[in-house]
């Protein structure tokens, strides 16, 4: 019951079948390897994106410290500004005492 035609078709069927079983294997094999390839550089993007993140908080913390920084001097140069300014509002004072002071029994003989 051999059949010629019926032999090469399957032998056809049975070599496209080995070609498409290669076919698979080989989209597989290429498919975990690209899968492989994205995991990995997931992992390196997240790695970058850690280390930003580390870094910008480094930033943040720095400028956090010479704000406060800056904040204190300010306070301390507008407490010296203040005291400055109190000491120059005695001096005028005094000094408006000392011109008035002098004419003052003069002042009182005239007006009484």
């Amino acid at each position: 019951m051999s059949n010629p035609f019926m032999e090469s078709r399957i032998t056809s069927l049975e070599i496209s079948m080995a070609d498409f079983k290669e076919i698979v294997a080989e989209n597989s094999r290429e498919n975990r390897e690209g899968r492989e390839r994205s995991d990995r550089e997931f992992a390196g993007f997240q790695k970058e994106m850690r280390e930003n993140q580390d870094r910008t908080d480094r930033i943040l913390d720095e400028l956090s410290r010479e704000m406060k920084e800056f904040k204190d001097e300010m306070r301390q140069e507008r407490r010296k500004h203040n005291l400055e300014m109190g000491r120059i509002a005695n001096k005028q004072g005094r000094m408006a005492e000392d011109l008035v002071a002098p004419s003052i029994c003069r002042i009182m003989k005239e007006a009484l």
